[in-house]
């Protein structure tokens, strides 16, 4: 590749107006990001929980975990996030517990851990699962 294709790499795929500031305007990213902290469960009331909880039902695979889209395989994170989701609408009720907990159980070690990838996110994964 020539360098001046290499430079095409870095092409721009919007065009900037030459109105647009020059500078950060850091006081409207600041108040933007304080308005929406006030407003974090504002949104809540605008999604169809009888669609997510649907969508959820679709994402539960037949070992009793849940995958990240239908016709997808399960993972211990998405299983999490499905629990978790279900207890914020207060469904845990509408799902049989039972296939979702011998699941994860199927997935931990002799030793109470869980094997896997050595990450960050993967042990504050670990760790939700054992809080709750």
């Amino acid at each position: 590749m020539s360098f001046a294709g290499f430079l095409d790499i870095a092409r721009k795929d919007v065009d900037i107006p030459s109105n647009a500031p020059k500078e950060l305007l850091t006081g409207l990213h600041a108040d933007f990001i304080t308005n929406y902290e006030k407003k974090k469960d504002s949104y809540a009331d605008t999604l169809d929980r009888d669609a997510i909880l649907d969508y959820i039902r679709q994402c539960q695979r037949a070992d009793g975990g849940f995958a990240p889209a239908a016709h997808h395989d399960s993972h211990l994170l998405h299983t999490l996030s499905a629990v978790q989701i279900l207890i914020m609408y207060d469904a845990l009720d509408k799902f049989d517990l039972d296939p979702i907990a011998e699941y994860v159980r199927r997935l931990q070690n002799e030793d109470g851990s869980f094997g896997g990838d050595i990450s960050s996110w993967l042990f504050y994964d670990r760790l939700r699962w054992a809080l709750m």
